[in-house]
């Protein structure tokens, strides 16, 4: 071990603590406590791995839950008799302590620890493994990970905190850590101004890196906004929208007293996607009011570059307006819905807006920015664009159609598709009457947007519904004519969402675009 490396192991005592022995005979391994049963002639005795004592039994059977007559512990029956070639109980916890070196700084350990059944069922013992060290000093502003190699017995500094109990619970152990530690720990810290008792966030060491750096985290939360803080610590996406070393509330939020006064006197919920939208109205004097804020976040951000994009023809607040009403007024027709949601309302202006420029109509007046019917000008617009195959976006397009197979699915007569060629996308949009294949062919082939077809498995060669995704998004789904889902496509689609779309992080490989 280098000497840099000892100046962090010299924070952590060298023997495992009567502490830590006890929290993993009594909380982490509560589960891995057995009665195993023999029978000598008639009599059957049970042995109690918790309290190790013998004592007669009367008719415990293998693998039924019973309570230990001496400790009174609940236990789970085993057959002395039966194999136990793979009875190893393994877990992983963190522990968290006071530094031996520096009062403080808080250390904690990754610890794997087992308990090995299959030998002498009376002489099991508890071997402890350490996995992991942390380092976090909050007085220095540094957070250090130290994590065992297993090429040789030492330890290594990584490059960033990670949490090890993700691996450990893929590979079957339990895992776990110790909140109760944590409490006793940061007492006399500059941690005990934390607020950890407010966040459930892995096994804490996030948390702990993220508060060492910035301590910005004791203000929001005691301001109400632990929801951004719990949001940055999943992964969330943030904009941009924090200063997290700024040094009062008003710095951190980017926004002025006046207007925290008046978000809070309407309790409004403060996420990331909101500050966004609220910092870039003030920013570009948009004058939106915190309803519409909340409404353009909700609705328009998984397409915002369109609504930025849409700003060059008109002002964001009669942009809204006319969407709104194109969503009110237009959304309902003989056949069905016109609009999938509020953004597909968005998403069909900028595919009329495109088609406009292609034909030359002037984008300058308002009547044709703001046709009076916005669906029926679109379906105008396409008739009057002749889309031709192009076979160089034919290559690409086979490309993205090979990566995006991972994506096919299929449930209850339906199944989803990505588009194969050009040729695929202009028999799909003359089938359903939709521009997929005038608007889509280029960003599809590039990767800048992701189109599939939803079938009947029955009909596997007959159109029935479009749908665009982007970063995991659902942006838009058509059918005939741009008819919202019926009710058979809206359940496949949260069916197919749950499946392939909300996966954990960790086994999810995302959606381009």
């Amino acid at each position: 071990m280098n000497n840099r490396n000892k100046d962090y192991t010299d924070h952590f005592s060298p023997d495992i603590s009567n502490e830590i022995k006890e929290y993993a005979i009594e909380k982490a391994f509560k589960f891995s406590r057995y009665i195993f049963t023999r029978k000598d002639k008639k009599q059957q005795y049970g042995y109690c791995t918790y309290c190790e004592s013998e004592f007669k039994t009367n008719g415990l059977k293998h693998n039924e839950e019973t309570t230990c007559p001496r400790c009174r512990s609940k236990v789970m029956v085993r057959s002395g008799g039966m194999g136990r070639k793979y009875m190893i109980d393994t877990v992983y916890f963190v522990y968290y302590e006071k530094s031996i070196k520096d009062p403080n700084v808080l250390i904690a350990r990754g610890i794997q620890v087992q308990r090995d059944y299959r030998y002498d069922y009376t002489r099991v013992k508890t071997d402890y493994f350490l996995m992991a060290m942390y380092v976090f000093d909050a007085i220095k502003s540094e957070s250090v990970m130290l994590k065992h190699s297993y090429y040789g017995d030492r330890f290594e500094r990584t490059r960033s905190i990670c949490s090890l109990s993700g691996a450990f619970d893929q590979r079957g152990a339990r895992v776990s850590y110790s909140r109760e530690s944590i409490e006793v720990a940061i007492k006399d810290t500059p941690f005990k101004y934390s607020t950890w008792d407010s966040y459930y966030s892995g096994d804490m060491t996030k948390f702990f890196e993220f508060y060492t750096k910035y301590p910005c985290v004791e203000y929001l939360t005691k301001e109400g906004y632990k929801g951004l803080v719990k949001n940055k610590l999943d992964g969330g996406l943030t904009y941009r929208t924090i200063n997290w070393r700024g040094k009062t509330i008003f710095k951190i939020l980017k926004i002025n007293k006046q207007d925290l006064q008046q978000i809070k006197a309407k309790k409004i919920d403060v996420t990331f996607s909101f500050l966004k939208i609220f910092q870039e109205a003030r920013k570009r004097n948009w004058n939106l009011t915190l309803e519409e804020t909340i409404s353009v976040a909700k609705d328009y951000l998984c397409c915002y570059d369109s609504l930025q994009n849409a700003l060059k023809y008109s002002s964001m607040k009669k942009l809204l307006n006319y969407f709104s009403k194109q969503y009110n007024d237009y959304n309902i027709c003989k056949i069905g819905k016109n609009y999938y949601g509020h953004s597909s309302v968005l998403t069909t202006f900028r595919d009329y807006i495109s088609d406009c420029i292609k034909l030359e109509m002037d984008t300058t007046k308002d009547q044709v920015i703001f046709p009076r019917d916005l669906f029926t000008a679109h379906q105008n617009t396409i008739k009057q664009i002749k889309m031709q195959k192009n076979e160089k976006l034919d290559v690409l397009i086979r490309d993205r159609a090979k990566i995006l197979e991972k994506y096919i699915f299929k449930s209850n007569g339906l199944m989803i598709r990505p588009a194969m060629s050009s040729q695929d996308l202009i028999d799909e949009g003359s089938a359903l009457t939709h521009c997929v294949a005038t608007n889509y062919t280029d960003s599809y082939a590039k990767g800048n947007t992701n189109i599939f077809f939803i079938r009947k498995t029955s009909e596997l060669d007959k159109s029935y519904y479009t749908i665009e995704i982007k970063k995991d998004k659902i942006i838009q789904v058509h059918g005939k004519n741009n008819r919202s889902p019926s009710v058979d496509v809206q359940e496949f689609i949260k069916a197919f969402t749950a499946e392939k779309l909300n996966t954990k992080k960790k086994n999810r490989v995302k959606l381009s675009a």
